[in-house]
């Protein structure tokens, strides 16, 4: 809640520290890591959004190659 509060007020740089805590205390509690992915993308963090992503993808499959 502090950090929906946090982001509310346009601090998304501190709601990202605080999703990072609550993801390190509660790895299971899915809606943490959408948060931290939204408020790194809000506050321009384009690598710290890539993370969940590529750890909820699993490894690289047949269809992951460059074109």
């Amino acid at each position: 809640m502090l950090g929906i509060a946090t982001a509310t007020t346009g601090s998304f740089s501190q709601a990202v520290a605080i999703a990072r805590e609550v993801i390190a205390a509660h790895p299971d509690i899915i809606m943490s890591y959408r948060y931290l992915t939204a408020w790194a993308a809000m506050s321009g963090d384009l690598e710290t959004t890539a993370g969940p992503r590529k750890a909820a993808r699993g490894p690289a499959g047949p269809h992951d190659r460059a074109i």
